[in-house]
């Protein structure tokens, strides 16, 4: 809490990096979901820029393909009534935290620092992932759509899928049950060379 956020992936990255990279030592996937995907997908190009070999694969959730330029407007820095007005149109943060004015408080400089991650990210051209790629993403997402998750293919030269579930940008929740059962097939498939 005494912390603040960070709002440029280029550190958050780095900061995993420097905390997970002695995790790193055995056969590992990622998994991001939204923003979390974008940084996934950051710390395995900075792991692989250190030359770990270990990865097996990249999960990425509700997240348009990095290349994939973002022509939304910016609502990291709205006004507090538009921000929570747009917070309760994603669906993702529980009323009884936007309800309520304290706990609001507490939790909105590290919601407005997630939106500032995605839309300060600039994407890098580097030649693409050698791990398999899997997208999941929700088929009411008004977000993410299929197509935005199919580029991802660029990114891997290793086998790409995309997986569908019901729901909006939070599928996760939604669908839970299905996306755990997904996610356990990716990870045995993944992982099974090991």
């Amino acid at each position: 809490m005494q912390e603040s956020p960070v709002t440029q992936v280029g550190p958050l990255v780095q900061g995993l990096y420097d905390a997970l990279v002695e995790l790193t030592d055995v056969p590992f996937v990622v998994f991001g979901h939204s923003v979390g995907a974008l940084i996934g997908f950051e710390f395995i190009r900075e792991l692989r820029r250190q030359g770990n070999h270990l990865l097996r694969g990249l999960v990425v959730s509700g997240s348009s393909a990095p290349q994939l330029s973002d022509h939304d407007p910016q609502i990291h820095s709205l006004p507090e009534p538009e921000f929570i007005e747009k917070l309760r149109a994603f669906e993702g943060t529980p009323p009884e935290i936007l309800d309520n004015p304290e706990i609001r408080q507490l939790f909105l400089p590290v919601l407005r620092s997630d939106f500032a991650l995605r839309e300060h990210y600039t994407y890098e051209v580097e030649p693409p992932l050698s791990c398999p790629i899997v997208a999941f993403g929700g088929v009411s997402d008004h977000e993410v759509s299929q197509a935005r998750l199919e580029a991802w293919c660029e990114q891997s030269t290793d086998r790409f899928t995309v997986s569908m579930f019901s729901g909006g940008h939070f599928f996760l929740h939604t669908a839970r049950a299905l996306v755990l059962q997904q996610l356990r097939n990716v990870l045995d498939d993944c992982l099974q060379e090991v």
